[in-house]
């Protein structure tokens, strides 16, 4: 089918060594014309629009609209409004993908501007790969950042950071998108085209499209933007990992540790049986700690689950435990609290770094000195934490680091806002008899030293009361001996009435 020279509007993008040309009509009509290497598809513009809004054609005009045009003729205006209203839709649905992979951590995220459009043209590359290598032609261009990033700034006003980055929230895109001034397509519009073009339409656009361009895409490598967009978003105090490279490689990247790497090799150190973490090792130095959150290790917290039935129950999910474990490492940093920084993310193996914090952990000073007046200052701890409404749920001593001066926390995957008075109960009562398990002899004597600094430290003393009951005990039955357990209980109750 000719198509007619009255377009209002006229496009054309290079695509190898063919050209694809859209023309745009003030009213209804539909036309493709292949002319040696040039492709002519011409449409209505109400028809590209819904595309462009409601994916008319399967978004392969609007795939076409976000390349930078070899030609263009006519109303730009049009061009320009196609182009926007295509970015305007693409965040809210792109953002939805961020939502669900980050969690808690999504109002954390900063998000490159591209990252929409990027996200979009990842999946339509798949589902029409005739479109990989000519947007590879543009994308290894530096030309097409640069248009690019003028085109989006003209869909969305926001002042470049410090460093000449231009990163938002997830919330500023969201409000963008729904401050889109557009009228909302009705769906007696949206079949009233469809029957009009149907009834005037012959061959498909896809079946326009050259078999050698087809074959050209089964062919290509994707650009990386296309096969990780999430290149272009990172955390607030962390990166995120790509899924391109090696997570280790990134990380070694991250800690300066990749120019020695050749020459050194870098060695990693599990942190006990059941703790799915292990120490980055460089010539003895320690670097940063991995947790591998679908580790088979983490089949303890199925246990635990089983073990506190009655009980605040642990969060079984690895992606969820990774996510809830940055969130509060923010949330208490912020605060003031010790924590080991945040340096790589990686939501999708189940990975997370954290830099090493140099010191012994509670546990092995409790075997070393039973009754250390740590425990003293680990109830203190625990209070000031109560008092924000923030629980650990597992606060057994391993989980604490002392570097000499101050007490670190470094395990925060199952940690909460404290809703009721058992999840606090529950605090305390794993800072106690957990540290059975490391040392029987002084259990009444740390429960004696808990108790002093939780209350000095300000807490509740009913939530002391409310351990001592059986049911916090219940758990260590099966590990610990009974009559050990009941020492540290009755410790706990002497404990209140003498403070």
């Amino acid at each position: 089918m000719t198509c007619p020279e009255n377009g209002i509007a006229e496009v054309s993008y290079k695509a190898g060594s063919h050209r694809i040309t859209l023309i745009f009509f003030d009213e209804e009509n539909y036309c493709i014309e292949r002319v040696n290497e040039e492709i002519k598809i011409g449409l209505g513009a109400d028809s590209a629009f819904l595309d462009v809004r409601e994916s008319l054609f399967g978004e392969v005009i609007a795939s076409l609209i976000v390349l930078r045009p070899s030609i263009i003729k006519g109303n730009e205006d049009l061009v320009s409004e196609l182009f926007c209203s295509y970015y305007l839709k693409t965040i809210n649905n792109e953002l939805k993908k961020l939502r669900r992979i980050f969690q808690v951590n999504y109002e954390r995220l900063r998000i490159s501007l591209l990252y929409p459009l990027f996200s979009r043209l990842s999946r339509l590359q798949l589902l029409y790969p005739w479109l990989r290598p000519i947007y590879n032609d543009h994308m290894y261009s530096n030309l097409y950042f640069a248009w690019l990033n003028e085109k989006v700034r003209q869909c969305v006003s926001v002042a470049r950071d410090k460093n000449g980055e231009v990163l938002v929230t997830p919330s500023f895109l969201e409000e963008i998108a729904s401050s889109d001034t557009r009228q909302a397509t009705t769906l007696e519009r949206i079949t009233a085209v469809t029957k009009t073009v149907t009834s005037i339409a012959s061959p498909s656009i896809l079946q326009a499209i050259p078999a050698s361009l087809l074959v050209e895409g089964i062919q290509s490598k994707p650009h990386p933007l296309l096969r990780d967009p999430l290149l272009l978003v990172r955390l607030d105090a962390a990166r995120v990992a790509t899924t391109l490279i090696d997570f280790y490689d990134q990380l070694f990247s991250l800690t300066n540790l990749s120019k020695v790497i050749n020459r050194l090799k870098p060695k990693t150190r599990r942190h006990g049986i059941i703790r799915a973490a292990e120490a980055v090792e460089v010539e003895g130095v320690r670097t940063a700690v991995v947790k591998k959150y679908a580790d088979i290790a983490a089949v303890k917290w199925l246990v635990a689950a089983i073990l506190t039935l009655q009980l605040p129950k642990p969060i079984l999910s690895a992606l969820k435990r990774l996510n809830n474990e940055y969130f509060f490492n923010r949330v208490l940093s912020e605060k003031g609290y010790n924590v080991a920084n945040p340096i790589l993310l990686d939501p999708r193996r189940k990975l997370a770094a954290y830099t090493y914090i140099e010191g012994k952990n509670l546990a092995s000073i409790v075997q070393e000195e039973p009754d250390t007046p740590l425990y003293e200052e680990l109830g203190r701890l625990i209070a000031s934490l109560h008092k924000n409404d923030i629980c650990l749920w597992d606060p057994n001593p391993s989980n604490f680091i002392y570097n000499g001066s101050e007490i670190f926390i470094v395990d925060l995957e199952q940690a909460r806002f404290a809703s009721n008075i058992e999840e606090k109960a529950l605090d305390i009562a794993i800072a106690i008899y957990y540290s059975l398990l490391f040392d029987l002899s002084k259990a009444a004597e740390r429960a004696t030293l808990f108790a002093r600094g939780y209350v000095e430290g300000g807490g509740d003393k009913t939530a002391i009361l409310e351990a001592t009951k059986h049911k916090y005990i219940a758990p260590f039955f099966t590990a610990v001996p009974f009559t050990h357990l009941e020492k540290a209980r009755k410790a706990l109750i002497n404990a209140i009435g003498n403070t």
